[in-house]
């Protein structure tokens, strides 16, 4: 039996209007733009909105306040075993609340961790209010959409190989804190890179990439080659 030749992911393409809301999957077939998913609230736009590339993030340690959790669980794991025999003598009860208290939490924290399944590739579409991401070879799957809510947000994208490419966007808070909110590598051909990250900082800033006429073209002209997939 002929081995099943593997799909390469696609290159980048312009979004003109999301087939499903980007925060919730709910379709928006029928739904004129601009608008507001029915389902969740989220607002999508129209006129080429958006941009997508597929690729692998890197897996990251999580939210602050994971972090924050896992420091408290351990902090209660060494006292409790530091503890364990007097309270076993004195306070059976309390000893068996606290041990199961402490799995179940442990339980929670990798029941619920980003990291839980092992990288896969993704999609990954910006707009001007964020980007959404979920795996490829799912249609609507639940979609993870994070909102440009920090300070003065930029990305930075580095060619790797001739069809490949590295991102990482960062973010900062009102004190200054670095926060990285996307790493990982994408497909993509080395020359249209500068276009990738030239659309990613005008949907940052809220802009539309058609309010710049010359990158617009240069994707457009891309996107119309019959022999690209996508405008790379």
């Amino acid at each position: 039996m002929a081995k099943k030749k593997k799909e390469l992911l696609p290159f980048p393409r312009l979004l003109e209007k999301p087939e499903a809301c980007l925060g919730c999957g709910y379709p928006l077939e029928g739904i004129p733009a601009p608008g507001s998913c029915p389902e969740c609230g989220m607002e999508f736009y129209d006129r080429f909105s958006g941009i997508q590339i597929a690729g692998v993030a890197k897996k990251s340690g999580g939210p602050a306040w994971r972090r924050a959790v896992w420091v408290v669980i351990a902090i209660i794991s060494f006292l409790y075993f530091n503890v364990i025999g007097v309270l076993i003598f004195t306070l059976p009860w309390m000893a068996l609340v606290i041990f199961l208290a402490i799995v179940a939490g442990v339980n929670a924290m990798i029941f619920t961790s980003p990291n839980k399944k092992g990288a896969g590739s993704e999609y990954f579409i910006f707009v001007q209010n964020g980007f959404s991401r979920w795996p490829t070879g799912t249609k609507n799957a639940v979609r993870e959409f994070r909102a440009w809510d920090g300070v003065n947000p930029c990305v930075f994208v580095k060619p790797v190989s001739r069809v490949w490419g590295s991102i990482k966007i960062v973010q900062f808070d009102e004190r200054g804190k670095r926060e990285v909110v996307l790493s990982g590598g994408f497909r993509c051909r080395t020359e249209q890179l500068p276009l990738v990250e030239q659309s990613i900082e005008i949907l940052m800033r809220g802009e539309s990439i058609c309010d710049d006429e010359g990158l617009f073209e240069q994707l457009l002209e891309g996107m119309n080659n019959p022999a690209d997939d996508g405008f790379a």
